[in-house]
């Protein structure tokens, strides 16, 4: 079970990218009864691990905008601990 959830969650992933965790996470706490707060930890490093793949093939294929992606990335780390206050 635990394996067939993982696939169906790593195919999402491959199809839709991130917005796959609106699929993934309902699997991992209804089909694997997981705590939420475990769900999201998992569900959040998955996401992670695709997107810093991603950035990486793109670095590679000299498509990756450095400059653009540094502010985004700045803007998240200081909005982010709004999000959880």
């Amino acid at each position: 079970m635990v394996m067939l959830i993982g696939a169906l969650v790593g195919l999402a992933l491959d199809l839709i990218g991130g917005g796959s965790s609106v699929f993934g996470l309902p699997l991992l706490i209804y089909g694997l009864h997981m705590t939420p707060h475990a769900a999201t930890t998992i569900s959040l490093a998955a996401v992670s691990v695709t997107a810093l793949a991603g950035a990486a093939e793109g670095a590679r294929a000299k498509l990756l905008e450095v400059r653009p992606s540094l502010i985004f990335a700045a803007a998240g780390l200081v909005a982010a601990p709004l999000g959880v206050a």
